[in-house]
């Protein structure tokens, strides 16, 4: 039976933790490479709660310091592009926990084949393929289009440049989207999943949410039961979350709860806000997340208040659906609804708006 760790957690107590974590789920890294890969989603501070925080970054490091392994730590962040890497790295506090062992990964770019019904071949940071062992540090946070953001979408993180966008280009809906995170996922499962939950992200992730206290690390070898057992304490059905729902189809994981075990008590966080995109629970509700892209739409908006103008959000979007004039201007035709342009809004300036309608586009797709 697969396993799953809960472990009570502060930020003050996460050397403790992440110890308890090796223990649990133990790795001979003695000499071997070990790719350390945290969310560092863009240019945050680590207080706003969107990247992986460093004490978390830091903890592991000392762990496989102690272990006597070749220690590299680094993500490919969706904002900034190339030349941000260490940016975003800085402004996260990932950059001083790391210490000598931050890399900017996304330079060394390898082709790799995918079995994807999108995409043939993407390309995939070397030092993801010839690390011996992977171990992803995930942020937990809610996601616009993927429900959560956690083990499986932080693998997403391992794809280079622009393929994150081209992804986003092929897969338009929900459903299609979530399937290709999962494709991405099964390129490289980690070895082992550490999920900073203590201060989450609830609402509209997985930049522009709001801070929620669950006080948890949730550790674990397999990806996609990690983020089972996490949906399930959040009040979500596993079913209802697309990527879930396709690594559990193509066989990287199961995704119902009472085939998981769990070390440590599965607490209920009742009052966890989901995405205004998708119904929280099970049940009706699970079979409502899976129809209602299809008769509703939910749309990103500006707020003339917030927005300075940056342009973070025409220069991320996979359709070009946005243009400058000087504040951005969305066209509907273009737009899917993807959420790249929220996701990489610095100052939180787009918002969701809902509205109805019975043909959307995606039928066309």
């Amino acid at each position: 039976m697969a396993k799953v760790g809960l472990y009570d957690a502060s930020y003050q107590d996460m050397r403790e933790v992440v110890a308890q974590v090796f223990n649990d789920f133990p790795l001979e890294v003695k000499g071997k490479k070990v790719l350390v890969k945290p969310n560092m989603l863009g240019p945050f501070p680590a207080e706003r709660r969107v990247t992986t925080d460093p004490s978390l970054v830091k903890a592991v490091v000392e762990e496989l310091e102690e272990r006597d392994a070749q220690i590299i730590v680094g993500d490919n962040p969706g904002m900034r592009g190339y030349g941000g890497n260490e940016e975003c790295a800085r402004l996260s506090g990932i950059l001083d926990a790391a210490g000598e062992h931050f890399q900017n990964i996304g330079i060394h770019a390898v082709s790799k084949s995918i079995k994807s019904r999108f995409i043939d071949s993407v390309l995939i940071s070397k030092e993801v393929l010839e690390a011996d062992f992977y171990i992803s540090l995930p942020k937990f946070k809610t996601h616009l289009a993927t429900i959560i953001t956690s083990a499986v979408k932080n693998s997403f993180g391992i794809l280079v440049g622009g393929q994150k966008a081209e992804l986003h280009r092929q897969a338009r809906t929900y459903e299609d989207f979530g399937e290709a995170v999962a494709d991405a996922y099964s390129i490289r499962p980690p070895d082992l999943v550490i999920v900073d939950g203590v201060v989450a992200m609830q609402g509209n992730g997985p930049s522009a949410g709001t801070a929620y206290q669950m006080g948890e690390v949730i550790a674990g070898r397999n990806g996609v039961e990690v983020d089972a057992i996490l949906s399930h304490m959040i009040g979500v059905s596993p079913e209802s979350i697309p990527q879930l729902r396709a690594a559990a189809s193509k066989g990287l994981g199961k995704i119902n709860p009472p085939e998981i075990e769990v070390i440590g008590e599965v607490r209920q966080f009742e009052d966890f806000k989901s995405p205004s995109t998708h119904p929280a629970g099970g049940g009706f509700r699970t079979f409502l997340a899976r129809i209602l892209p299809y008769f509703a739409v939910t749309q990103p908006v500006v707020n003339k208040e917030k927005c300075t103008a940056c342009g973070e959000c025409a220069r991320y979007c996979p359709f070009e659906a946005i243009t400058l004039s000087p504040l951005p201007r969305i066209d509907p035709q273009k737009c899917i609804c993807c959420f790249c342009c929220h996701e990489h809004c610095p100052a939180g300036a787009m918002e969701i708006a809902r509205r109805v309608r019975f043909f959307r586009r995606t039928f066309k797709y």
